[in-house]
């Protein structure tokens, strides 16, 4: 991080960051995955710092919920977090938002996307194009959701806004 850069959250940021080294520090090296993430949840319960233990979500195949998924392990919710929705895109689409010449991104109305889409109240939409480490990534302002069609023709149309932020973009 060169001086010209700010840390978002930065109170935030080192109690987050305070707590995981508390509990390497009690527990020490080589468990397994769940031990530690147990143990940061009472330490965040501890510290005040509020959180959602692995949050289910409802898994549909061929629009019937046939289970659940579990997206992140613990999220942590503070009041001074936007709520941002995350989206994948193809090279083409992220392209074109990236030059403005996309203002719209769809999705079928799927159980899975009603999930994620309805009733939430997002601030701006993280958009990635491909799972790589060191993907090019795009914050836009939300704009709001639409629902069109009927039946197994329905579909959302997420409104965008200005972009906010670009990273690793070479247009």
């Amino acid at each position: 991080m060169n001086a010209n850069e700010k840390i978002l959250l930065k109170e935030e940021a080192y109690k987050i960051v305070g707590c995981a080294i508390e509990v390497l520090k009690g527990i020490g090296h080589g468990l397994h995955e769940k031990p530690y993430e147990n143990a940061l949840v009472v330490e965040f319960g501890l510290a005040g710092v509020p959180y959602v233990q692995q949050p289910r979500h409802p898994f549909a195949y061929k629009g019937v919920i046939v289970g659940e998924m579990t997206v992140a392990p613990t999220m942590i919710q503070t009041g001074a977090m936007e709520a941002i929705l995350h989206l994948n895109l193809h090279r083409e689409n992220f392209a074109a938002i990236a030059r403005k010449t996309k203002r719209i991104e769809y999705r079928d109305q799927t159980p899975y996307w009603r999930g994620r889409l309805e009733g939430r109240d997002y601030d701006a939409i993280q958009f990635r194009n491909g799972y790589a480490t060191q993907a090019p990534e795009m914050l836009v302002e939300f704009r709001g959701l639409r629902r069109y069609g009927k039946g197994r023709k329905s579909y959302y149309a997420i409104q965008l806004g200005r972009i906010l932020k670009i990273k690793r973009w070479k247009s």
